[in-house]
């Protein structure tokens, strides 16, 4: 009685199970061809690395080489969509991406337009994904001028012109006129309408107003307004707006920014020596305190971490304690070509003249090696509009013909401290705002969200 052995002609998948007298038998098969890359080891067949059987039939053999079949790639039924087989390896071209780690359908996914994996896999958008480019996403069809402000609910207010009226806009789209203003903004006077949701549960806007800091006045003056920050969808009780600075109430000048830090709000005086403001937050005569002797540049001069403020001049960055001004303010780091200065994390953030950023830690002082941007302020004549997140400082850069207004945007770009610089939009926002979850932006016809 003969001995039979089960000869398996291929490996990866397709497997034909012929019963002959031995091995070699199945190599004489008729008619096969010579190359079919059909070896016997031991006592079954097999093929020839990187060749297999995928077609089930011995007459042929291995037909089908592993390592370049676009169809088989690898093994059998791996089609190499979207790329090249090499070497048994699906190879993705550049717009396309194995993001589902499935070989079958190879490079599953183009990365142009695909919002679950735009320009890189498992890089979600919230809305459209173009040229690999998440793009913003509308929420709000409001004319926005001004900053955005997150409110303590996750919504933002903004103002809108002609008149500057407040405006929430809701982070998952609409918006509402909260308070109608009574007269046009001289926006010559201050960059924007609404500056800050403060910690103590108001929010603090410019508005026109009579001398008496009326804002239903006869007016019109400029004045800095307080309300408690809106939570629904109702028009602000007007009898619960007051103006707390302003003409005929001790404004020195206007804020450009405000911070908040207990009872008090703080503002930079970039006029003159360079003092920090203190104003009751209820209203009262506003205080001037010099920090430095140098000039402030054009720029953002306050940042909050934790119950510090960090402010600079020509030469150096200052920690403000809780104590301060009764206690003195403390020399941190070198201010040396710094336009402005954001709190990050539990670090200091800084944007340098020449547009370079720079971070440092706050409890042990070092600059990083500064990062180069296509922004220059001798080059570009309107400044970066920075915003900073949990994690990031995200900036809009301008670049812009000195003989011209502020033209031809750069785009949106969000820094780390331990990560490489990415871009987050290729157009330039008016304004930002971000969160742990998601970045705002005002582009001239509404407000935009977008993944931080």
């Amino acid at each position: 009685m003969s001995q039979h052995r089960t000869c398996f002609a291929t490996i990866a998948g397709a497997v034909a199970i012929t019963t002959f007298s031995s091995c070699d038998l199945i190599l004489d098969i008729p008619e096969r061809d010579a190359a079919n890359h059909l070896i016997c080891e031991g006592e079954a067949c097999a093929c020839e690395s990187p060749w297999g059987d995928c077609n089930a039939t011995l007459a042929d053999g291995c037909e089908v080489d592993f390592s370049t079949s676009q169809v088989h790639c690898g093994g059998c039924r791996n089609l190499c969509s979207g790329g090249e087989c090499e070497e048994g390896v699906c190879q993705c071209a550049a717009e396309f991406g194995d993001c589902d780690g499935e070989p079958t359908n190879g490079c599953e996914s183009l990365l142009l337009t695909d919002p679950d994996h735009c320009g890189a896999c498992a890089r979600a958008c919230l809305d459209e994904c173009s040229e690999g480019t998440c793009r913003p996403g509308l929420i709000a069809a409001v004319n926005p001028t001004g900053a955005l402000v997150l409110l303590p609910t996750g919504d933002l207010v903004t103002s809108t012109l002609p008149y500057h009226d407040i405006v929430v806009v809701r982070r998952d789209g609409g918006s509402h006129v909260w308070a109608q203003a009574l007269f046009p903004l001289d926006t010559q006077a201050t960059a924007g309408s609404v500056l800050t949701a403060a910690d103590d549960g108001y929010l603090y806007w410019y508005w026109q107003t009579d001398s008496s800091g009326t804002p239903d006045g006869p007016g019109p003056t400029l004045a800095l307004h307080r309300a408690p920050v809106p939570t629904g969808t109702e028009p602000v009780d007007r009898s619960t707006v007051v103006a707390i600075l302003g003409s005929g109430l001790g404004m020195l000048r206007p804020p450009q920014q405000l911070v908040q830090r207990g009872d008090h709000l703080y503002y930079p005086d970039p006029y003159e020596q360079g003092g920090i403001i203190r104003l009751p937050a209820g209203g009262g005569a506003p205080e001037s305190h010099l920090v430095g002797f140098g000039h402030y540049a054009a720029g953002i001069g306050l940042a909050k971490l934790g119950d510090d403020l960090f402010t600079f001049d020509s030469a150096q960055v200052y920690r403000l304690s809780a104590s301060w001004p009764d206690a003195p303010a403390i020399p941190l780091i070198d201010a040396s070509e710094l336009q402005s200065i954001y709190a990050v994390g539990d670090q200091l953030a800084g944007i340098s003249v020449d547009g370079s950023i720079r971070f440092t830690p706050v409890d042990a002082p070092v600059w990083s090696a500064p990062i180069a941007t296509a922004w220059n302020l001798t080059t570009g004549a309107c400044p970066p509009q920075g915003v900073a997140g949990p994690a990031a400082l995200y900036v809009g850069f301008v670049v812009a013909d000195l003989s011209q207004p502020c033209v031809a945007p750069a785009g949106i770009q969000a820094f780390l401290p331990t990560d490489e610089p990415r871009s987050v939009f290729d157009g330039n926002g008016i304004s930002l705002a971000a969160d742990a979850d998601l970045l705002f932006m005002s582009l001239g016809d509404g407000v935009y969200r977008a993944a931080p």
